[in-house]
């Protein structure tokens, strides 16, 4: 593992026990086994660690999610297979995604980086609206189905964690109870 990758992995892993305000740099540094200057070599400060940490395990959230996506495919297929796709990551990731829940909304995620997640963010924003021209999704605010699917998917994610089942038709099962904002 790239010392980079490492000090992102190491970091997650303070920042979602302790809280990132009880966790310091010296702390990561320590539990990474990496000298403090090789942190302050990739990141100026803890704030841009957080930042780019986030990023990195948003980017790797989005590209699971599109996973065997394809454009001809019926919309609500689609959304089962991001839905399924996004509960299989957090099963197989609990850590990243307890991060990606704990610190979506924090102050300590830059602007910059917020900017660059709605490039991200873009291909789900246009799926959607895309879903609500064609009236295949509900006609609700992009933002609210993006945040409420997010949290039914960390919800689903902790309840699997929790009974520890990765079953395919309990995980089918629960998807397509969270598909509330498709028509029938």
């Amino acid at each position: 593992m790239k010392k980079r990758e490492l000090i992102i992995k190491t970091a997650i892993t303070l920042f979602t026990e302790n809280g990132f305000d009880n966790t310091s740099t010296a702390n990561i540094t320590k539990k990474a086994k990496v000298a403090t200057g090789t942190l302050f070599h990739y990141f100026k400060n803890k704030r841009e660690l957080i930042s780019e940490a986030y990023l990195d395990t948003k980017r790797e959230f989005f590209a699971e999610i599109k996973k065997n996506l394809s454009e001809e495919e019926e919309v609500k297929n689609t959304i089962k297979k991001i839905f399924t796709n996004s509960i299989l990551w957090g099963i197989d990731n609990p850590e990243k995604i307890k991060f990606l829940l704990q610190f979506s909304s924090s102050p300590y995620i830059s602007s910059v980086t917020r900017k660059k997640m709605e490039e991200d963010e873009k291909y789900f924003i246009n799926f959607l609206k895309k879903g609500i021209k064609e009236k295949w999704i509900k006609n609700l605010p992009i933002d609210y189905i993006l945040a409420t699917s997010f949290n039914q998917i960390v919800s689903t994610v902790n309840y699997l964690i929790l009974i520890k089942s990765k079953d395919r038709k309990l995980i089918e099962k629960i998807v397509l109870s969270l598909m509330d904002f498709i028509k029938n």
